[in-house]
């Protein structure tokens, strides 16, 4: 009878004990895709926002008969889409610390866009607005694999990135990147358009740089850094 009931106990503990983790589970599964869910609609809201905001400079500056008026919103505008790229950025670093995230994904395709959405925009500013601005677009390669010509290729791009964050530093140039994909149309077009060979490559000031060595390249000469 004893063995009995300690069988039963032991019944009855394991039953506890099953209960308590399908409770549990079903706790997580639900917690998880309330978060999922919450995280897709700030995501959601936030690109809904700019876009918004875009419409609405972009109204504005239709509308504007100031030249000088529409200038000043331009240059708003684009001050917007820096604060937007650095929060798409922030979620970014959310998947990697260093935001390095292939542009298949959503949020960083989201990202590239906004870059050509900024390098049209200074494009504008610097014809319409006669505003100089010193800015220039970096074309990186997106390197999925570990083969040895990948790990050069990689190595390369990231010599040529530190010696970017020396201009940036030093010569208060603005760095747009964008990833050298053909695959998406609009960077295709701009590949096309400025006679990008491959990445990592510089677009200055109609002219195209695939070594940019301080005090050596003719970049360092062109970008007339003191």
């Amino acid at each position: 009878m004893v063995k009995n009931m300690i069988k039963n106990n032991i019944l009855l503990f394991t039953l506890f004990v099953l209960i308590v983790i399908v409770i549990f589970s079903f706790t997580l599964v639900v917690f998880y895709d309330t978060y999922s869910r919450n995280k897709l609609s700030d995501e959601y809201f936030l690109v809904q926002n700019q876009l918004m905001l875009d419409d609405l400079y972009n109204t504005y500056l239709q509308e504007s008969n100031s030249k000088e008026l529409g200038c000043g919103v331009l240059t708003k505008q684009i001050d917007s889409l820096f604060v937007f790229q650095e929060n798409l950025f922030t979620r970014l670093q959310k998947i990697n610390k260093d935001g390095i995230v292939y542009s298949d994904n959503k949020l960083k395709f989201t990202y590239v866009l906004t870059n050509v959405r900024i390098w049209l925009y200074y494009n504008k500013l610097n014809t319409n607005c006669n505003m100089k601005q010193n800015v220039a677009l970096f074309f990186y390669p997106e390197i999925r694999g570990n083969t040895s010509e990948e790990i050069q290729q990689d190595v390369k791009t990231m010599f040529f990135e530190n010696q970017l964050k020396y201009y940036r530093d030093n010569c208060s140039l603005n760095v747009i990147a964008l990833p050298y994909q053909k695959e998406i149309p609009i960077i295709n077009q701009l590949i096309l358009d400025y006679n990008i060979e491959n990445g990592p490559a510089i677009y200055y000031e109609n002219k195209v740089y695939y070594d940019i060595t301080k005090e050596e390249s003719d970049f360092f000469k062109d970008i007339r850094c003191n």
